[in-house]
């Protein structure tokens, strides 16, 4: 399950921050992308990204999630510990 969620979840980065191939490789090799490091991750994207993920894993997510959802490793957290629900 862990890798296909972490398959799913670049691909909604890759689409929606249009990462090249060089950010998708360190992305791979980090485990991470941080908002705050991007220059694509602004606050439409971020809305975007945060639909598309609750879409793509059908959930919902809270106002709460929502602020914290502001790295790959951090987003990857909250979808993996929603899916042990």
């Amino acid at each position: 399950m862990t890798k296909n969620l972490e398959k799913k979840l670049l691909t909604l980065f890759k689409k929606n921050l249009q990462l090249n191939k060089k950010q998708i490789e360190r992305l791979q090799k980090n485990g991470d992308l941080i908002r705050l490091n991007h220059s694509n991750w602004d606050s439409l994207v971020h809305v975007k990204l945060v639909m598309a993920i609750e879409k793509a894993f059908k959930i919902k997510i809270t106002n709460e999630n929502f602020t914290n959802f502001n790295s790959f490793k951090k987003i990857k957290k909250i979808l993996k510990n929603k899916a042990k629900r």
